[in-house]
């Protein structure tokens, strides 16, 4: 019988897109596989910010992409049904800051495309088994990550509260820009204060950095008041749930957009929008 190798300790972000079943029940699966396959290109599970950044290429604003072509060595990725999975080969602080690298690129970079997806997720540390040679994939830190995403009632993604995060590192992103402190609010937890990935961070200094935020911006305000038309005259039973989400979402926006006002200043911070 094979020796039973060790569990690793990684990095796990988890991403689901919310209103996946939308996608799935209201398109042809032929476009959502088209969907999926114009952001993330199989190369052997490798993320790579070239990849990301293709989506960016087919926005509404303009055809370029024009960050540098920087690898993210350290960090793998696997898409099963609605979520993306990230997770990194070690815990050092450069793949810490790779993996909000890549949780920022996809937010930011989803939201807005012309053909938006909106992702909210989790980043964990723990022990886990990434065996893609046997269709293996488990461990605390997953089930951390999926934990704690499916409490987060807004777009975004939050480092998961544990004590095994290296503080001195949080300190440093924190310093960098990757992560900022901010008050969500979980299911069956309430409000908490949580460090935040910073998703527009990533873009900070593309060309198009505000047709971008733009973009993702009023993408969230279309899907909210589609979805109020859709549910006009018999609401869905989660129909408060989800206009909290989009309306939480829409805060979290403004919140990083007056954080890169001098960046934006042509974008509109209305809180009635």
């Amino acid at each position: 019988m094979k020796e039973t190798p060790e569990p690793t300790i990684n990095y796990v972000a988890i991403l689901d897109i919310l209103g996946f079943r939308n996608e799935i029940e209201e398109n042809p699966m032929k476009d959502t596989y088209e969907h999926y396959n114009n952001f993330f290109i199989d190369t052997g599970h490798r993320a790579e910010i070239q990849l990301i950044a293709k989506l960016i290429s087919r926005t509404k604003h303009h055809t370029q992409m024009e960050l540098k072509s920087e690898k993210l060595k350290d960090i793998t990725h696997i898409i099963i049904a609605d979520s993306i999975y990230f997770w990194t080969k070690n815990t050092t602080l450069q793949s810490f800051k790779e993996i909000c690298k890549a949780v920022g690129y996809s937010i930011l970079s989803l939201s807005a495309h012309f053909q938006p997806f909106f992702l909210r997720g989790a980043i964990s540390i723990n022990e886990n088994y990434f065996l893609l040679e046997n269709r293996n994939i488990i461990g605390k830190g997953i089930v951390d990550s999926i934990s704690y995403s499916e409490r987060l009632k807004s777009m975004g993604a939050f480092l998961v509260p544990s004590n095994n995060f290296n503080k001195k590192y949080i300190e440093e992103l924190q310093k960098e820009g990757y992560l900022f402190p901010y008050i969500v609010n979980l299911k069956k937890i309430g409000e908490k204060e949580v460090m935040m990935v910073d998703w527009f961070k990533p873009h900070k200094d593309h060309v198009h950095f505000e047709s971008i935020i733009t973009a993702s911006k009023n993408n969230m305000i279309k899907a909210r008041d589609q979805f109020i038309r859709r549910n006009q005259k018999t609401p869905c039973k989660e129909f408060e749930e989800i206009i909290d989400k989009y309306n939480n979402s829409l805060d979290l926006h403004r919140n990083l957009s007056q954080k890169y006002r001098d960046k934006l200043p042509n974008i509109v911070l209305d809180e009635n929008e």
